[in-house]
């Protein structure tokens, strides 16, 4: 019955060490293609992509400012947990042979690996652009390309660059007509987190 015991003990560890880690690596291989065009770093990988991820997508603040906060749940962190709740309760299992301190320690280790991973997505999100941190309003008056065909009735998305970084914002034209993509936009206001865009000849014509 005591070997019984160990072995579920033990098999409980592996299985959450070897589930944070395979997932890691699938985050890393399946995660990094979606939105590697918009993040500016170029940074491949799980940690990168998540930033990139929550960066392009850009939760907006009352404020009009860009929200940087990494989700509590976040899945990268979820998986760091699992790794070093695993790796601590197999060690600390192995060395003391009790289970509610092995238990102890590896809540205590994948707590930790939890805080390290939300605390470098945050440093990431950070560090990839100064427009995260800054108002919408300063978009305006910058020139971009359409995504996909954009209408005074029909949203559609434009691609900017700003401080170095690749960003996309739904858009809609400000005159009667389409706009096609590929073509060449400004950005002359913000409504509600919708980029108001004219054309580049239409800009200077003083639209």
């Amino acid at each position: 019955m005591e070997n019984y015991s160990i072995d579920i003990i033990n098999a409980v560890y592996i299985i959450s060490m070897s589930l944070g880690i395979l997932l890691s690596i699938s985050a890393l291989i399946f995660g990094s293609g979606h939105g590697a065009s918009h993040t500016p770093s170029g940074s491949s990988g799980s940690f990168a992509h998540s930033a990139g991820h929550i960066g392009h997508h850009g939760s907006v603040s009352q404020d009009g400012t860009m929200s940087n906060r990494v989700p509590f749940f976040n899945i990268n962190s979820i998986f760091a947990f699992l790794i070093g709740f695993g790796a601590a309760g197999l060690i600390t299992y192995g060395i003391l042979k009790v289970a509610i301190l092995s238990l102890i320690a590896a809540l205590a280790m994948g707590g930790l690996f939890w805080y390290i991973v939300r605390k470098l997505l945050s440093s990431l999100l950070k560090g990839q652009s100064k427009f995260l941190t800054t108002s919408l309003d300063d978009i305006i008056g910058v020139t971009g390309t359409v995504s996909s065909v954009i209408s005074e009735q029909r949203l559609g998305e434009v691609i900017y660059t700003i401080e170095g970084g690749t960003r996309a914002i739904p858009a809609k034209y400000k005159h009667i007509g389409e706009v096609l993509k590929g073509e060449s936009v400004v950005i002359i206001g913000i409504v509600n987190g919708v980029a108001l865009i004219v054309k580049n000849d239409e800009f200077n014509l003083k639209f």
